[in-house]
């Protein structure tokens, strides 16, 4: 990571711990605790946008095109009088990131801000954007093949790149946030419906809580959930 300047030797008073996390392929995967320095940071308070407005605004496309940036938060360059904040300790030297990180608790609010501006002349008209996934839709496929036009445009004058092995053109059916966009229609994703059905029995608070909001990311699905989830919701209360 140092040369390709990712990192660089440090002399920050800051140190935070290094992590591997195991992968599914056992695999490790090189990470930094960050929460300390998260429970100190000054919180942006930048909003994302909301699933359901952006799910709403999908409703008449026909065609879709989803758009990944390549490793999204290592394009932005962390401030020069911030870099020594993100240092962390190995045994061969200290480093501090030249680059923004996802687990700096910051990072999702400074992304979505800065791809609001890139892709302001097209946001809510034919092109939205959550955080590093950048979605183009038309109702026509001509229109479809102006709007990506513009679009590449508003990301080639930042000088943002792309990555095409993740990216999907000219489509009529679209994964977005844990649903499938097609024509005409909104729907749960299969496969995460799938795994909430296999989930065990809560049998304890947390995993009631946890059961309870993963279901209720689908409640617009599901008919009278408040109805169906209340009695559910009245074992969180104490002295129940």
């Amino acid at each position: 990571m140092e040369k390709e300047g990712i990192i660089q030797k440090s002399r920050s008073p800051w140190s935070s711990p290094i992590v591997l996390i195991k992968k599914k392929n056992k695999k490790l995967r090189f990470c930094v605790d960050y929460r300390k320095l998260n429970s100190i940071t000054k919180k942006d308070t930048y909003l994302l946008p909301y699933i359901d407005e952006m799910l709403d605004n999908l409703e008449k496309a026909k065609w879709f095109i989803s758009l990944d940036l390549t490793s999204g938060y290592w394009q932005v360059e962390v401030k020069e009088e911030n870099k020594e904040k993100t240092a962390f300790i190995t045994k061969f030297s200290l480093y501090e990131f030249n680059i923004m990180l996802f687990r700096l608790c910051n990072a999702p609010s400074t992304f979505q801000r800065l791809m609001d501006v890139v892709l302001e002349p097209a946001l809510w008209k034919y092109a939205m954007v959550y955080i590093d996934d950048v979605n183009i839709y038309s109702e026509t496929f001509e229109k479809h093949i102006e709007h990506l036009k513009s679009v590449f445009a508003l990301i080639k004058n930042t000088n943002l790149r792309i990555n095409p092995e993740k990216c999907h053109f000219c489509t009529n059916e679209m994964q977005f946030s844990e649903h499938i966009v097609n024509i005409n229609r909104i729907k749960p994703n299969p496969q995460k419906v799938e795994k909430l059905e296999k989930l065990p029995s809560p049998k304890t608070i947390t995993q009631l809580r946890v059961f309870i909001g993963l279901a209720s990311y689908y409640c617009q699905f599901i008919e009278n959930f408040a109805k169906k989830a209340a009695p559910l919701n009245k074992l969180l209360q104490k002295d129940v």
